[in-house]
């Protein structure tokens, strides 16, 4: 679990200056990340818990070795479906490539959305059981639908010492807490002390794609009808068929979730198709709650390949 008391990342004294690009779902993260590697010489670690996995290509939209640019990407289609990879793996593996990356004179862009893979690395993680990633889902929900003030309220019942502390709308931090809780039957402060895998050596400059939610869904709905073009039926039925069958079922990923589901004759291929759209814009909802606690980010309201300008702005100064 992340540490719930991190302090600013951009001030922090590391010596390896890590750049972040992260934000919603179809921001165009991707596109960003890469003109700033071009133009800095850097290389690309993915924070995808989607994109993570080998066979899953046109439902994540990842990107191809040959739409990189020429900029080298690292932690993506590396790991089988019926494989299992933890937040854990994905700190330890991403520490590993920057200091690599480093090393080798380039400089570093994490770019991804996994919000939970990308505050484990900044504030570092507990040695406790992971997250449990349902349980994440059903409090940005219940934020989504109530309120950000009621994760507040629910944190007030079980840890009032650290709701206390918290602000009412820092969302990421009231949901921390209430994950170690859920996950511990500890309040945060009964945490302090334990060993965290946080890595003095690397600070963070992290940047947030907020682009207009209109525009996004609408951008959302033409990639879905882009991925059903490209044979995302296909790819889910060479999965399905395949020995990592049933991992791809238990995993529940949307856009192949309700893809089994039509396979399954459980929906139409329309409804599938809606499904898709629906379920993609919800998971971006959530992601924009998530992205709005982050109190240390520079939010960026635009979308990736608009916003190639004033990121420079920001990372100029930062890599100088």
């Amino acid at each position: 679990m992340a540490d719930s008391g991190a302090p600013d990342r951009e001030s922090t004294g590391g010596s390896i200056p890590v750049v972040i690009v992260s934000g919603p779902t179809c921001s165009g993260k991707s596109s960003l990340a890469i003109n700033l590697a071009q133009k800095y010489d850097a290389e690309i670690i993915s924070a995808d818990s989607r994109q993570i996995y080998r066979r899953l290509k046109i439902g994540t939209d990842r990107l191809d070795e040959d739409q990189w640019r020429g900029i080298r990407h690292h932690l993506m289609g590396m790991v089988d479906l019926d494989q299992r990879f933890t937040v854990f793996d994905f700190v330890q593996q991403a520490q590993d490539a920057i200091v690599d990356i480093h090393t080798r004179g380039k400089k570093v862009i994490i770019c991804g959305g996994t919000g939970l893979y990308l505050r484990a690395l900044t504030d570092g993680i507990y040695e406790l059981p992971e997250e449990d990633m349902k349980y994440r889902g059903e409090l940005l929900d219940l934020a989504a639908r109530h309120g950000i003030d009621y994760l507040h309220m629910m944190l007030m019942k079980v840890d009032p010492e650290t709701a206390a502390e918290l602000h009412p709308h820092n969302t990421v931090r009231v949901i921390r807490a209430l994950e170690i809780y859920h996950c511990t039957g500890m309040k945060r402060n009964e945490l302090n002390g334990l060993p965290t895998t946080r890595d003095g050596r690397i600070r963070f400059l992290q940047m947030v794609l907020m682009p207009p939610r209109g525009e996004l869904y609408r951008r959302i709905e033409e990639r879905v009808d882009l991925m059903i073009e490209s044979g995302l039926l296909k790819e889910v039925e060479e999965i399905v068929e395949s020995t990592e069958g049933k991992a791809l079922k238990d995993r529940k990923i949307i856009g192949y979730r309700e893809i089994i589901l039509f396979i399954n004759g459980e929906l139409t291929w329309n409804e599938a198709v809606i499904a898709i759209k629906q379920n993609t814009r919800r998971y971006a909802k959530r992601q924009f709650t998530w992205f709005r606690g982050l109190s240390e980010a520079k939010i960026i309201e635009d979308f990736g390949n608009q916003a190639v300008e004033n990121c420079i702005k920001l990372t100029e100064p930062y890599w100088a």
